[in-house]
């Protein structure tokens, strides 16, 4: 269900609704209840779903979870690290793929994907286990983009160059760090 949340079916707004967003005016400041854009003053709709996307994996690897998931897989063979990423695997590097917004969001996705693992991968608190998954599905990752740089053309190109030379360099990335939840109640909540 967790995983559903980053479909880019889900996630790409319909362009009548991304057409009725205007630009931030002039003098209005931005807070953290905005979504981060890099399209200047206009609505960036990838920016939103990457927020969107970016949630649920931050859960998903924390390093103290996925510690958990392998010492319960090997115990109690019970849902373990292996199939979480087979799972996040299936729905975004091995998905079909798609056009359009969709299919930047896919691409986004596989990104975020990467950066989890590549951050995670460096954490000094992960188990030697985590690691040695956490290894694996980025050698898988690496290994998918090798096969399609063979068949591929144009801009895919140069995304499934990107994906390797980060990989490549993937000690220059940042070790995840689970971020501290924002200040104030829950939305809906009545308590102060």
């Amino acid at each position: 269900s967790v995983v559903d949340c980053m479909d880019p079916k889900v996630l790409a707004l319909p362009d009548k609704i991304i057409k009725l967003i205007p630009p931030r005016p002039a003098g209005y400041d931005y807070t953290k209840e905005l979504f981060g854009r890099r399209t200047g003053l206009s609505f960036d709709p990838l920016a939103a779903a990457e927020s969107a996307a970016d949630l649920p994996l931050s859960l998903l690897f924390n390093p103290a979870r996925l510690n958990r998931m392998v010492q319960y897989q090997a115990t109690s063979n019970g849902l373990g690290i292996d199939e979480m990423i087979t799972v996040l695997m299936n729905r975004t590097w091995l998905a079909p793929r798609l056009k359009g917004l969709e299919g930047l969001i896919l691409q986004q996705n596989e990104q975020l994907l990467l950066t989890y693992l590549l951050g995670v991968s460096l954490n000094d608190k992960i188990s030697f286990a985590t690691q040695a998954a956490i290894l694996k599905a980025i050698e898988n990752i690496r290994k998918q983009a090798t096969n399609q740089l063979v068949s591929s053309n144009g801009a895919t190109v140069g995304y499934l160059l990107l994906t390797l030379e980060r990989i490549k360099n993937r000690l220059t990335a940042k070790p995840f760090v689970p971020e501290a939840m924002p200040p104030g109640s829950p939305i809906g909540c009545d308590m102060d």
